[in-house]
């Protein structure tokens, strides 16, 4: 069986790794972490700073320093941080001792970094991918993890069930309703530990201004019944109606700046000069640089999206 090798110091409050086989084998180092704090960013990008100890003190002040992709689970090559042989040879030893207890225990403060970063984050200037049938239609309702990924889940108990409410907002910023469209899904744990997911509700609105709620359709027929899931929601998650007023204001604020950006990434290609003799096809529409936004409005870099397909 593998043995964990990713320890909290209770007393320092530091983790150590202790490596029990290859090149590094009985040797231990401080670890230190650094997270991508971009809230809109999907990547899995953990920066490891590792000082060897000796006797419990750190032996050096040079550390090895390397970044990795925990979902993939392997060395991420990155321009800020350009590892030396050792240094990569030290991670894939410990990409090859962490055992899946040591995986999710990262995973697990990778995403509690990710969600307070969400929660905390100051949306005034970001912009964000939005799905493309929003972006033609701002009406449209978009669920929040499609543009917040890491965002924190509310997810409550009810008798031997648990459930998991799903959000969906409406981002037009021209629009002044105060309604959140919801539903709740139910799972259950299984002997392996993963959740099977039951069934999911019917869909309710949620009004963020009186904090009350109100099936979409009459009347509600699934069980249990909408009151009682409400009050379960409430009772695990006592600020819900307000996170879910800013969650809102949130994903306006950033759906308006991003089509500020796109808007003003059009007039930026429509403002270059047109060579004599150009063909009109290629005068009329100047191809967009490989980081540009692409000009179909989804938010994504030209390279990334429609850049892709030429």
């Amino acid at each position: 069986m593998q043995k964990d090798i990713l320890i909290h110091d209770e007393q320092s409050g530091t983790k150590i790794l202790c490596l029990e086989s290859g090149p590094y084998a009985g040797k231990s180092f401080s670890a230190k972490f650094g997270f991508c704090d971009n809230p809109i960013c999907r990547c899995y990008s953990v920066t490891f700073c590792c000082f060897p100890l000796d006797a419990g003190i750190e032996a050096t002040k040079t550390p090895l320093e390397f970044t990795l992709d925990i979902e993939k689970k392997r060395v991420q090559k990155t321009s800020k941080h350009k590892a030396s042989k050792d240094t990569l040879l030290f991670a894939k030893a410990l990409i090859k001792a962490m055992s899946e207890a040591d995986w999710n225990l990262l995973a697990a403060m990778f995403r509690r970094f990710k969600a307070r970063r969400t929660e905390e984050a100051d949306y005034t200037t970001l912009t964000a991918p939005f799905p493309v049938r929003v972006v033609r239609n701002p009406s449209l309702l978009v669920h929040v993890v499609e543009v917040l990924p890491w965002i924190r889940p509310f997810n409550f108990n009810l008798g031997q069930d648990c459930f998991l409410m799903n959000d969906f907002y409406c981002c037009n910023p021209d629009c002044d309703c105060e309604e959140v469209i919801v539903d709740f899904e139910c799972y259950r744990e299984q002997a392996n530990g993963k959740f099977e997911s039951l069934q999911t509700t019917a869909s309710a609105f949620i009004n963020t201004r009186t904090g009350t709620v109100k099936p979409v359709h009459s009347p509600w027929e699934k069980e249990p019944a909408l009151e009682t899931l409400f009050r379960s929601l409430l009772e695990a998650n006592p600020g819900v109606v307000a996170q879910l007023a800013k969650r809102h204001h949130d994903l306006r604020l950033l759906y308006k700046n991003t089509c500020e950006q796109t808007s003003k990434a059009f007039s930026l290609w429509n403002e270059q000069p047109i060579e004599t003799g150009a063909p009109f096809s290629e005068a009329c529409t100047p191809k967009p640089q490989p980081n540009d936004l692409c000009p179909c409005g989804s938010g994504r870099k030209y390279k990334k999206c429609c850049g892709r397909l030429g």
